[in-house]
């Protein structure tokens, strides 16, 4: 691990890093984020500063913050064992709705929620 050797500290997996992040709803490109899923799409346009004088996208974001968006990433509690995995089609009354871009299982008051988000 180069610097990190004798520094107690332990590497850990893809799993690890995407429950942490999950779990608090920090987004991941590629995810929750992407050329298809605007920060507006993911409810994240308050980190995305208008008053700048040019940014690439900033027209988007303007007409998108304006005019509202057809798809959101929501998270959404499943009450079953199931953990949606990145792509899965999430259903609304038997109808394709979204897609799912993360999926996790953990414990917390003593119950195991399984949440995801989907746009």
């Amino acid at each position: 691990m180069g610097r990190a050797d004798g520094a107690g500290v332990t590497p850990c997996g893809l799993g690890c890093r995407d429950t942490l992040r999950f779990e608090v709803g920090l987004p991941l490109y590629g995810h929750e984020l992407s050329p298809e899923i605007s920060p507006v799409m993911a409810g994240l346009s308050m980190f995305c500063k208008l008053d700048k004088p040019e940014f690439i996208g900033k027209e988007a974001i303007v007409k998108q913050k304006t005019e509202g968006v057809s798809q959101k990433v929501v998270g959404i509690e499943l009450d079953d064992k199931a953990i949606p995995r990145n792509g899965y089609t999430v259903l609304k009354r038997w109808t394709g709705s979204g897609y799912s871009h993360n999926g996790l299982s953990y414990h917390i008051n003593n119950r195991q929620e399984r949440l995801h988000g989907f746009s």
